[in-house]
């Protein structure tokens, strides 16, 4: 495949057609090889071989929403301007694509066509929210700043496809079967600012993030891109440690775009990093602007609900979770914080207790639900079954030193102090909170006290 790839870079159609037919016949590889000798017969100026692979494309019926995308745009550079519409219709009426760049990509096929306000229309019935995500805020701009667009070069159609190929599969199959389509798609059309976006999502997934870092700095200042690229190295810079490198990043983006999703991610950012006054006021303005009764920002009044409690201002913390839990339906991770805050302030004990068993039903295997599970039942004194709740929770997350101080607490009071000390110590090993490490080793030299008070739990 790479092979063809830079023939057909070269424009040595016939040499690089030769390659692709070499490859297996499997559905995908067949799907690949056919959008391959489609943009290859483009290139050679052969539209009935075009036109016949891309039949043959839709005739699969594999991946059939990418498949009509990217025949749409060969459509479109034949000045077959109706066969293109009746495509990306096909494509609009599945409601598919609606997380992707396919809205911007159509929107700018009506500006070229001079229907405009048809794509404005569109837009505000598919896409009200103009900066829900980068991806429709680019959208509106297509069409208040209309342009005539030039029909794709065969580079470019067969690099959007590898790419959406990539970004289709990034979450299914593993990164090393998706990078290759990807880095070729970047090959073929150096522009590519979304590929370089996956890549480094891709790259970072692996642990690579010092090669994400570098991917991300490529992107284009002018790129729609752009913005995907700097949340994400804010997002890896905080993982790394490096917290003020990330919190300059996501100011000094909100100073120039105040959007609401760049506005969260600062918001989020102050959040975890527990500047919960200056998060509060984030979240106050995009619940202001967003309006209270759109059931999508359950979110908001969810970390604004923590936020609050975090303030100890739990009379409004309270309000803003239980409305969380109305626009949500019941969401886990709302119902785990919820019920579990219930009872560390000793109110609703029971109705708190039910809530977490709700969320862990709805995710067993999520180790900080089992954990709430196993902590509200510590602090209900039931020590028994919180030993049993608290063990499930560190084989689910062995690694996290909270859990585990949980468990070394409760087979404590359940008077397996030997246990309970050799627990504290692993936590102790784990913790990087000098705060906390002085309360686990206090624990270890003389034990808990007999009310079952104690932190909350690792949510």
């Amino acid at each position: 495949m790479v092979l063809a790839v830079e023939k057909f870079k070269d424009k040595k159609y016939a040499e690089a057609e030769a390659i692709i037919q070499q490859t297996r016949d499997d559905p995908f590889s067949v799907f690949v090889k056919n959008m391959f000798l489609m943009w290859s017969a483009y290139g050679q100026g052969d539209e009935d071989r075009a036109r016949a692979h891309a039949d043959t494309l839709l005739d699969l019926k594999t991946l059939d929403t990418l498949a009509s995308w990217n025949i749409a745009r060969l459509y479109e550079a034949l000045g077959d301007d109706m066969g293109a519409n009746d495509l990306f219709v096909a494509v609009i009426k599945k409601n598919a694509m609606k997380g992707s760049s396919f809205f911007s990509d159509y929107m700018g096929f009506l500006v070229s066509q001079n229907r405009g306000d048809e794509a404005l229309m569109l837009l505000e019935s598919h896409l009200p929210q103009k900066d829900k995500t980068p991806y429709t805020l680019d959208a509106y701009r297509v069409v208040e700043t209309p342009k005539k667009r030039a029909a794709l070069s065969p580079a470019e159609g067969l690099s959007m496809g590898l790419m959406e190929l990539g970004v289709l599969f990034s979450g299914e199959l593993p990164a090393e079967i998706t990078l290759p389509y990807l880095h070729q798609a970047l090959w073929l059309d150096r522009t590519s600012d979304k590929a370089r976006v996956v890549i480094g999502e891709l790259l970072s997934g692996m642990g690579d993030e010092v090669r994400a870092l570098n991917i991300y700095e490529d992107v284009t200042a002018s790129s729609i891109s752009l913005t995907f690229a700097r949340l994400s190295e804010a997002r890896i810079l905080e993982n790394l440690g490096r917290k003020a490198e990330a919190q300059t990043l996501l100011e000094t983006l909100v100073k120039r775009e105040t959007y609401s999703f760049n506005l969260q991610s600062l918001a989020d950012f102050y959040r975890r990093d527990e500047q919960m006054a200056k998060a509060e006021q984030i979240y106050n303005q995009l619940i202001d602007q967003l309006g209270e009764g759109n059931n999508s920002n359950w979110e908001l009044y969810f970390y604004r609900g923590i936020t609050l409690e975090q303030q100890d201002r739990w009379d409004e913390a309270e309000a803003d979770l239980l409305k969380a839990r109305r626009l949500s339906g019941n969401q886990p991770f709302v119902l785990n914080y919820l019920g579990y805050s219930w009872i560390d302030n000793g109110v609703n004990l029971y109705q708190g207790l039910e809530m977490i068993k709700k969320a862990v039903a709805q995710e067993p295997r999520n180790g900080f639900f089992v954990d709430s599970l196993g902590w509200a039942f510590y602090r209900m004194k039931d020590f028994g079954a919180a030993v049993q709740f608290l063990e499930k929770a560190t084989e689910l997350e062995p690694d996290d030193p909270e859990i585990i101080d949980h468990l070394g607490d409760a087979l404590w009071q359940s008077g397996r102090q030997i246990e309970a000390r050799y627990q504290w110590r692993r936590a102790l090993a784990l913790e990087d909170d000098t705060t906390k490490q002085k309360q686990i080793e206090d624990k270890i030299d003389h034990g808990v006290i007999q009310d079952a008070a104690g932190p909350g739990p690792a949510i």
